[in-house]
């Protein structure tokens, strides 16, 4: 009773949801609707069509959360009128059962509880980049559009108007781009900068819009204080589709960079961002590097040759990660391979390097050819629990044999992660997966703990610039018997180099005298020798 009379008795207007129905609303949440009682009514029945699946999305993703998420809906009355309300969701108990609590605020509440901006009564920039991020998680695919408003010449208008009457201006300006550009969520995020997410808008068409509304400002005549002012503004349109990066801050400041150039070069123009390709060198984070290659699709598997010299049954190729238009001054894919390990939790390259090459390989080997296949990757797979019962399913799906993949791993992160590395080995050895050590006879402190390891292969870590004298081979070769693993020897560019390999013995042999690393698994083998 006492709980009862304390949710009847809220200020805001409240519901709770199990599996998408109201299980109960209070008074002030069903006046808000329109509706006497609301208990056993589907949630989504409430909302506006355009917003059931954003909706949708959002409580689910708060399932899986502990914190709660606050956003912007469109909902729909018994008179079938529609109103846009701020709600924010809790995981929250009723009478025992598990569910999630809404709760609705209005705009006088909003502003109390500092989410909106006082002068235009747009969310303010950090309300708006919390939006803009659920915005990003939920709609990613959506297709949808931020455009970036920057009022030019704004150091002037301030000047001439002063601060508050500034205020105004800003007033009057985010009131016609709401009339003349309709959208899901509106926020200042600086002093003369207004952000607007249109939802199921294309980014061509968000571009008409944004130029339609340039020219309506720039023809009108503001009123403020008894001055008559004039003003034009700028944009960006930055696409929010498959591609779109996932951190709502790095959207927001792309578009500030396209503005400050758009200004300066005269202001009055509205285009769409384009992403600047050296910025996979300019994040400190090469998880957000990561994320930009990914968002820009520019990852790509090369696959290079591997001549046997040896009574091994089949044919060979090795897999390496490749960055498509690299530009000088970029982060290689090599050094992204590496980087990554600062981040040990982060499996999100090694896995889609595992489906991408995997893919190939099992359409290869479904055309007939005896294809064996090693993958470069990352020491993360040593801290990914899951990795290797996930390969086992990937594989038994792709109808792929152990035997038929090797993963290959730097002998300095096997050094560096020695026991979550030899427990990796052990699960990869138990499903017939091989493991191969690249940069060979690099760790610092030795190899012996490669014993335990039992590489199937072991490639020296050689440079195209290196030469490798043949008494610096004949040691490798002897490492590798020591350890029962074949050996690969790198970047075999010329006939005399096969000449001399040739009588040392390795096992496998590759480079540029072969075939260089190609985006296809093509080489016949047969006209080699």
């Amino acid at each position: 009773q006492r709980n009862s009379l304390l949710l009847n008795t809220h200020q805001d207007a409240v519901c709770y949801i199990t599996d998408g129905m109201i299980i109960y609303a209070n008074e002030l949440f069903c006046q808000r609707m329109n509706q006497e009682e609301l208990d056993g009514f589907p949630i989504v029945d409430l909302i506006a069509n355009k917003d059931q699946e954003r909706f949708k999305n959002a409580l689910k993703k708060q399932s899986q959360t502990d914190q709660g998420t606050q956003f912007e809906v469109s909902f729909v009355d018994a008179d079938n009128q529609e109103f846009k309300a701020s709600i924010h969701c809790d995981n929250a108990s009723y009478d025992g059962e598990a569910c999630i609590q809404l709760t609705l605020h209005d705009n006088s509440t909003e502003a109390a509880t500092g989410h909106l901006d006082p002068s235009t009564g747009l969310a303010n920039r950090r309300y708006f980049q919390q939006l803009l991020q659920d915005f990003v998680d939920t709609q990613r695919n959506s297709n949808s559009a931020l455009l970036i408003l920057k009022l030019d010449n704004f150091s002037k208008h301030r000047h001439d108007l002063k601060l508050s009457g500034m205020e105004l201006l800003l007033e009057h300006l985010s009131e016609r781009i709401q009339a003349l550009l309709p959208a899901q969520h509106y926020g200042r995020i600086t002093d003369d900068m207004i952000a607007v997410i249109a939802h199921h808008v294309p980014s061509q068409r968000a571009l008409e819009m944004a130029n339609e509304l340039l020219r309506a400002i720039e023809g009108e005549i503001f009123e403020v204080r008894k001055q008559s002012r004039q003003c034009t503004l700028s944009a960006i349109i930055l696409p929010i589709n498959h591609l779109t990066a996932p951190h709502a801050a790095s959207l927001i400041d792309n578009g500030y960079d396209s503005l400050q150039r758009l200004t300066q070069s005269g202001g009055n123009h509205a285009e769409i961002y384009h992403r600047d390709r050296q910025q996979l060198q300019s994040r400190g984070s090469i998880s957000d590097v990561v994320d930009e290659a990914f968002a820009d699709e520019r990852l790509q598997i090369l696959f290079q040759p591997i001549i046997n010299l040896s009574e091994a049954d089949g044919d060979y190729y090795e897999s390496f990660l490749d960055i498509r238009d690299w530009q000088e001054g970029e982060v290689t894919a090599g050094e992204m391979l590496r980087a990554i390990e600062g981040d040990p939790g982060n499996n999100k390259l090694d896995r889609w390097i595992v489906v991408e090459t995997t893919k190939q390989l099992a359409k290869r080997r479904s055309d007939g050819d005896d294809i064996n296949l090693t993958i470069n990757l990352s020491g993360n797979v040593f801290h990914d629990e899951e990795f290797c019962s996930w390969l086992g399913v990937a594989m038994k799906a792709a109808g792929l044999p152990g035997r038929a993949v090797t993963l290959q791993f730097s002998e300095e992160s096997i050094a560096s992660s020695l026991k979550p590395a030899l427990d990796c080995c052990r699960q990869l050895a138990d499903m017939g997966v091989g493991v191969a050590v690249r940069n060979f006879g690099r760790s610092k402190g030795g190899n012996k703990f490669l014993q335990h390891v039992q590489p199937r292969l072991i490639k020296p870590g050689v440079r195209k610039t290196d030469s490798l004298s043949t008494e610096e081979i004949r040691d490798i070769i002897e490492g590798g018997r020591r350890l029962n693993s074949r050996v690969l020897i790198p970047n075999v560019s010329s006939a005399a180099s096969l000449a001399v390999l040739w009588q040392l013995g390795p096992d496998f042999i590759q480079g540029s005298y072969v075939q260089d690393p190609s985006p296809e698994m093509s080489y016949e083998f047969a006209t080699f020798g």
